[in-house]
């Protein structure tokens, strides 16, 4: 946790995202159960609020992305792009709606 902590201080990090890995009906499994029990002990040791995103079908999501790319980026790993799109799902859920909707 210290570690975690000093990340990020160093790079001013406001929120943390922790991705809940649900079972596809939605319902939480005992991996879920343990990543809320995680993110209440990170939540407890850190200074920014820390946030459980769904994380259903997000690799899935990041291998399209990355295949529908211009060319391959075989060097980022699944989980990589996955936790990049949770953060995007979080970023586009933060954005106000435009004048035209």
């Amino acid at each position: 946790m210290a570690t975690i902590g000093k990340v990020i201080d160093g790079y001013s990090v406001g929120l943390v995202l922790v991705g809940l890995p649900r079972l596809l009906s939605g319902a939480l499994g005992t991996q879920a159960e343990k990543t809320q029990a995680f993110a209440r002990v990170l939540a407890a040791s850190l200074k920014v609020p820390v946030e459980l995103r769904d994380e259903r079908l997000t690799t899935a999501e990041a291998r399209r992305l990355l295949q529908e790319g211009s060319r391959p980026r075989r060097h980022l790993r699944d989980d990589a792009a996955a936790a990049a799109v949770i953060l995007q799902d979080y970023l586009d859920e933060q954005r106000p709606p435009s004048a035209s909707a």
